[in-house]
Formats: structure tokens, sequence, C-alpha cells
């Protein structure tokens, strides 16, 4: 599978997710054996494969992001074991989180592995221009980042957190309750930020549990959503997206002045401007896709 696509300023592209069986590339760190491998491959503009890297075991890549410098940060789950660098890591239980930075020559830099012994996705990954990584996704139970944890008493949750050189600097929680919420991320380049967010929810979602953000209940199988966080995972806007039957954020993409989401929608929906909402859409009886831009105000 191809689950994560990003563009470096050098015009290289990075593809990342599950391969089952042997790859005809040469893999960085010397090959790996048996089958579900996560890998990330750096292809050059003309089709031709530059490098590849992967992690072993059974695991996915499920977000990717590069900096200007040419790092690349990649984040996904895992079961059993996986090798980020310095040996195998054995998961918690159930499905892992993992994320690693990458060099511009594909070697691994640092590596970090998060999970309760319930199923927990890495889903969405940023990096800065300074290397600084913020990780997103969803969780069960109890999880520990670094000294930093996160709780989720019933159902799934989503977490963000920052790691600096490989350590965490703080987590933050998003309680939902659910059953598969989803969160990714986008940053804007340059010092500060600000790390943006898309993704899923059922049930009701909470933004922050711990300031005076209002839950807000999803008025539709599964509502989509944008969020906003500064630098210390504060979250500074938060647009619900919902109506009639399903609506799911698949994707962000981040400019210098905007942020690009994509998702697909069944039934109608409607998105709220300044000047008033939109024309609404029909997906005309299946699923049909969207796409939208905002300001990094969370301004559509």
């Amino acid at each position: 599978s191809l689950n994560a696509l990003a563009v470096g300023e050098t015009g290289l592209v990075f593809v990342g997710g599950q391969w089952t069986g042997e790859f005809e590339q040469t893999p960085v760190n010397g090959g790996c054996q048996g089958s579900d491998h996560a890998y990330v491959q750096a292809v050059k503009a003309n089709g031709d494969p530059s490098w590849l890297q992967c992690f072993g075991g059974t695991a996915e890549v499920e977000a990717i992001d590069v900096n200007s410098d040419g790092y690349i940060a990649v984040a996904g789950s895992y079961e059993n074991g996986i090798n980020l660098g310095a040996g195998v890591v054995n998961s918690a239980g159930g499905t892992d989180i993992f994320v690693a930075v990458l060099a511009p020559d594909g070697t691994i830099v640092w590596g970090g592995s998060y999970g309760s012994p319930q199923a927990d996705r890495g889903l969405g990954v940023a990096i800065d221009d300074d290397g600084i990584v913020y990780l997103s996704g969803s969780f069960r139970g109890v999880v520990a980042f670094g000294s930093h944890s996160v709780s989720a008493p019933v159902g799934a949750n989503l977490f963000l957190t920052r790691i600096d050189g490989g350590t965490p600097s703080w987590a933050r929680q998003l309680d939902n309750g659910g059953v598969s919420p989803t969160l990714r991320l986008a940053i804007r380049r340059g010092a500060d930020g600000p790390i943006v967010g898309a993704g899923s929810f059922d049930g009701v979602l909470d933004v922050d549990s711990t300031g005076p953000e209002l839950p807000v209940t999803a008025v539709s199988q599964t509502d989509a959503f944008t969020v906003g966080f500064n630098v210390i995972g504060n979250p500074t806007f938060f647009n619900p997206i919902g109506a009639d039957l399903r609506q799911e954020a698949n994707g962000i993409q981040s400019s210098a002045g905007a942020f690009f989401v994509a998702g697909v929608f069944a039934g109608s929906v409607d998105f709220d401007t300044p000047s008033g909402p939109l024309p609404a859409l029909d997906s005309q009886g299946d699923l049909a896709a969207f796409g939208l831009t905002y300001d990094y105000g969370g301004t559509l």
C-alpha cells in the first residue's frame, strides 16, 4: 500500500506505506526479511528511485513530512516489534505507535515507540525547520510519551505530542471515546509554526479537555474537522464539518499562506465562510470527494 506522500524542496518525492514481499531495491539498512514491512522510498523527479528505507516487522507508514533541510519525519503503527535504527523495539501489546526521523540520505537519525496494551495508531506527523517533530494519532488506555501521559478510559481518544531529538516535551489529548477517530497534521514553515490538523470523529469530541472549549457532538455517523494548535499544544481554532450521513478529512497539506484539506462525504454537506455558507454539496447517493482551503486562523 501507498499511504503517505511528501515533496521536498530538492524535487525528491517521498512515499511510504506497507510492502508485502521482497524489495527490488536494496534498502539503506541492508534489507528486510519477511513481509508487511513499513517503508519509505525517495523518488527522483524523473521517476527513478533514489533510496529505500524499511523498518521490518509487521508495520505500516501512515504519514510523512519533510523540512527545508531535507530531513524526513515518518509515523505509523506496528505489531510485535520494529527496528527503528537501534535494534528491535517490542510493542506494549496490540498495535503501537512509531515515529522516526531520517537524514536526507535515508539513514535513521532517531526513532521512538509509544503505546498501551490496546490499539494505538500514529496517523499524523510534521517536522519544522529546526527538526522539531509533532506527532498525532489515536490511542486507547494509557500511553506515556516520555514523562507525559495521556489517558482514554473508554474507547479511543486523539493525541498530539511534540518531540525534540527523540525526547517528548509535552503531550495533549483530545477526548472522544469513539470507535476510530483520526487526526493528521501539517505545519506552516518558519519559526513558531503554527500546527494545523484535520481528522474525523464519531460521538463527542472535546478539543481541549483542560480548557474552556465546549465538547462538540457529531451530527452524522462520522464528522470531519479542522483544528489549529500553537507550539505548546493549545488549540487556537476548531471547525467541525458535519451534515447528513458521513464526512471524513483524510489529507492535509500546508503552504506559506494557507493549508489545504481533502476528504470524502456521503449525503449533503455545507461549509461556512465569513460571508456565509457555500452552496451545499451533494454526493448523489455514494461517496464523493471534497477539497477546502483555509488560512492559518482557521477561516475557510
